[in-house]
């Protein structure tokens, strides 16, 4: 069976350099992704749309960016697109470089998106090297806004933020074409940990309550809900 992951989310690291009063994972913790889950990952997942990098902070943890940008072409399993938001704090020009390089490689090329976090909440950015990126997102500037009915309740904004989750509903199309068969995921989201879960948007305690199973029994994780949920 085939797995295509519409939204493949990696929690490259917890660590942080900021302490956001809203950030919705709650206290930064001393751990990264490691180069195994990201082959697991890439063992387990036949076809990528877009990859999304996360964390904590992502940009803390360039090098197993570039690990999966490298394993994925080695493997033919280059996705479409990318994603990213980041404080900017740090490493902006070092970030650029990777994705400028890896970009004339996206096939959905305008799908492609950097973003840097900017709102109330955040310290000023004084460096905005990456607005000049052709592939730059503004989705996260919302300027000095301090409203919180964009905050999602989670981490250190659970008493306050107004935006609930409910628990995350794994969404899978099962498919034939020409005598393959293979099941399209919505998002699958992949936490530092080496845990698989099917939305991003919890806290780290949270997630423990979320998680579907470890990256490395993905593909056998999804078939038994299939067989178990045969119209999912």
């Amino acid at each position: 069976m085939e797995v295509h992951v519409s939204n493949l989310m990696l929690e490259v690291t917890r660590r942080c350099n900021m302490c956001c009063m809203h950030c919705l994972r709650g206290e930064a913790e001393n751990l990264d992704m490691s180069k195994e889950t990201i082959d697991h990952v890439l063992e387990q997942v036949d076809f990528i749309s877009t990859v999304s990098f996360t964390g904590g902070e992502p940009t803390l943890n360039l090098p197993i960016i570039e690990y999966f940008f490298d394993r994925a072409k080695e493997l033919d399993k280059m996705p479409l697109a990318f994603w990213l938001a980041t404080n900017g704090k740090e490493h902006q020009v070092e970030l650029a470089s990777l994705l400028l390089k890896v970009f004339p490689e996206m096939d959905e090329p305008d799908a492609c998106g950097v973003a840097l976090s900017s709102d109330g909440f955040h310290d000023d950015v004084k460096t905005n090297f990456l607005k000049g990126l052709v592939f730059y997102d503004d989705s996260k500037n919302r300027g000095s806004s301090m409203e919180p009915n964009w905050i999602i309740g989670e981490g250190r904004a659970r008493e306050w933020g107004e935006s609930e989750l409910p628990h995350s509903k794994l969404e899978i199309e099962p498919w034939n074409w020409n005598g393959r068969e293979g099941v399209t995921v919505e998002s699958v989201y992949v936490n530092a940990c080496g845990q698989w879960l099917a939305d991003c948007d919890y806290s780290y305690e949270s997630q423990q309550h979320e998680v579907i199973g470890d990256i490395n029994t993905l593909r056998e994780d999804l078939s038994a809900y299939c067989a178990i949920r045969p119209a999912c």
